[in-house]
């Protein structure tokens, strides 16, 4: 309870910054790319470094073919919202929407043209393993399937009436779908059959699954209370609750590899985790909107859309770790965040001697690992690191440094 309280109160206090859109700030490594549009926009795909796709309200669908410079709008047929979009190549997608909307492409967005559905609930999620297999999920529990390309939509029982909002399959036969309660469902006969697999929280809003392979797996949290995420590495047979101290829903998650995840949601919240979803880095974005979406082609290069038809892009996709000087340091050292205290960022200066693995994380006053700023080889020399604590309380807080045998803390102070 005490913990839901402290939530409540940080996502009071973020509710009252206003929104600001930084064109292009180089501080927080996002610049904001011109959508041409207003509306929401709930989903973005990249093919590669040139071609994505977003799409959003009142049937928005835009492309870009030059890394998202320009946005250009498509001709969707449809008014109804959009809220996924899924490409297998630079000319197959489909997207779903409102009112049972399913549309396609084979020409790379040329022409939209609509398929048929077996039910005019809102359809939330799509996810094709090629041009013919494909799977949809929506509200009341409704899931559908196609091996044609779309051609004819089959609507399969999951035997619950709780609203669907994600789905991803990894082969033919094997997927997961979650949604409202708490649900998560897998099926390994290709959606024909699904059956429970549990999280120990019958009432969460669990609102995005991915899965990097058939053990390692991620679900968001819509609402968080004690639980921002969940994690398994055994297929979803067990799944344990993170918690990593943000006050907001999160949307969407990409793979890079094994180690290096992204994941946005609400309030412009931008998390990064380098160790496979044990410990998240809260990365500034520079904006207070909603981010639905989020799509990467590299650890470096990814986007993010969200409300108001924001488009955000990362070319640095990491904390920005700055060098100080060109002199070489004669020793470990360990300096004191300026300001301090501060509210709500803080620079952390350290000097290495000579290429050493290097980590700085982040304690609060009870021990408690909340973040990892770095974890990465440098090369010998000074450098400084910035950490924005926006989504954290006001308190002491603790900085270690671990370099090679150098080891070292020291206290900060947060005060809003």
């Amino acid at each position: 309870m005490k913990k839901q309280i402290k939530r409540l109160l940080i996502a009071l206090f973020l509710s009252f910054i206003p929104l600001f859109i930084n064109q292009s700030n180089a501080q927080t490594g996002w610049s904001n790319q011109y959508s041409g549009t207003y509306n929401d926009l709930w989903c973005v795909t990249f093919l590669n470094e040139y071609v994505g796709y977003a799409v959003g309200e009142s049937g928005t669908i835009i492309k870009t073919i030059n890394g998202g410079i320009n946005w250009v709008p498509q001709l969707s047929g449809t008014n109804d919202t959009l809220f996924c979009v899924n490409f297998i190549n630079e000319n197959t997608g489909t997207v779903v929407g409102k009112n049972g909307a399913i549309i396609r492409t084979t020409d790379g967005g040329n022409n939209w043209f609509p398929q048929s559905s077996c039910t005019p609930n809102t359809l939330k999620s799509v996810h094709f393993i090629n041009a013919n297999t494909g799977i949809l999920v929506g509200y009341g529990g409704k899931t559908m399937k196609t091996t044609n390309g779309g051609v004819n939509w089959y609507c399969y029982c999951t035997g619950i009436g709780e609203n669907l909002w994600s789905v991803f399959l990894l082969n033919a036969n094997t997927g997961w779908t979650v949604g409202f309660s708490g649900t998560v469902l897998k099926t390994t006969n290709g959606g024909i059959n699904w059956f429970h697999q549990s999280v120990n929280n019958n009432t969460a809003e669990l609102l995005y699954v991915r899965f990097l392979n058939a053990n390692t797996g991620i679900i968001t949290v819509g609402i968080p209370g004690e639980v921002d995420i969940y994690t398994t590495s055994d297929g979803g047979n067990t799944w344990i609750p993170r918690d990593f101290w943000s006050p907001h829903s999160q949307r969407s998650v990409d793979f890079i590899d094994s180690d290096i995840w992204m994941m946005v949601g609400d309030e412009g919240d931008v998390f990064r985790t380098t160790d496979g979803g044990l410990t998240w880095n809260f990365l500034p974005t520079g904006i207070m909107n909603w981010l639905f979406s989020t799509s990467f082609i590299n650890a470096n290069t990814g986007w993010a859309v969200g409300t108001g038809g924001i488009i955000l892009k990362t070319t640095s996709g990491a904390v920005n770790i700055n060098p100080i000087g060109t002199e070489i340091p004669k020793r470990f050292e360990l300096y004191q965040n300026y300001p301090n205290p501060f509210n709500p960022e803080t620079n952390i200066k350290f000097d290495i001697p000579k290429v050493s693995n290097v980590k700085i994380i982040i304690y609060d006053n009870l021990g408690r690992m909340i973040m990892k700023l770095i974890d990465k080889n440098l090369s010998a020399g000074s450098y400084e690191v910035n950490w924005i604590a926006k989504n954290f309380t006001s308190g002491l807080y603790f900085y270690k440094i671990e370099a090679g045998d150098y080891i070292n803390v020291k206290k900060m102070m947060l005060i809003k």
